[in-house]
């Protein structure tokens, strides 16, 4: 009886911390960039990472078909203000709100670009959500470029992590000496 009424009073304990970790969650909901809820969780589970990873390709989409310039207003709804962005083991900034020049001085080299989702996937463990992309600039030929977004439990992106080439048909395997 005395093990029974222990294992019971532990299951209320854990159901309890349940009920005022999903109040919390709920009480600390996040727009994402297209405006959508995203819950707020220790470990974001994965269509809310994947819901975030398309909100940052809608993010370069929109920037690279537009002319207008890129917004701090613009990159605070799907950035952390302490997001760090690394580019081919080169950290560019450390924080978003050196985003917008980044990205308009990219445009500006670049030019308008296009670009076209591979592949995706999520990992709910650490809260990332990779995704390869291939694209194009009206000053530069096709690219292809894997990201890694790490995701904050606020649903914000504090770190981007991207690696990126010239897009190119041959693998190493095939290619003529």
């Amino acid at each position: 009886m005395v093990n029974f009424k222990k294992n019971l009073t532990s299951a209320l304990v854990l159901l309890s911390l349940m009920s005022v970790s999903n109040a919390i969650a709920m009480e600390n909901d996040a727009d994402d960039f297209r405006g959508e809820t995203v819950r707020s969780f220790s470990h974001m589970n994965y269509k809310n990472l994947m819901a975030i990873g398309a909100s940052y390709v809608d993010f370069l989409k929109e920037i690279g078909e537009s002319g207008a310039p890129v917004t701090q207003k613009r990159v605070s709804r799907l950035f952390a203000p302490e997001c760090k962005k690394i580019e081919n083991g080169t950290t560019l900034f450390t924080q978003s709100s050196m985003l917008p020049a980044q990205m308009n001085n990219a445009r500006e080299a670049v030019g308008k670009w296009t670009l076209e989702t591979l592949w995706s996937a999520a990992d709910t463990v650490q809260n990332i959500c990779t995704i390869h992309f291939k694209w194009e600039g009206e000053n530069m030929g096709p690219h292809t470029t894997m990201v890694g977004l790490c995701v904050n439990d606020k649903g914000k992106i504090f770190e981007v992590r991207e690696v990126y080439n010239e897009w190119q048909k041959k693998t190493l395997g095939t290619q003529e000496n």
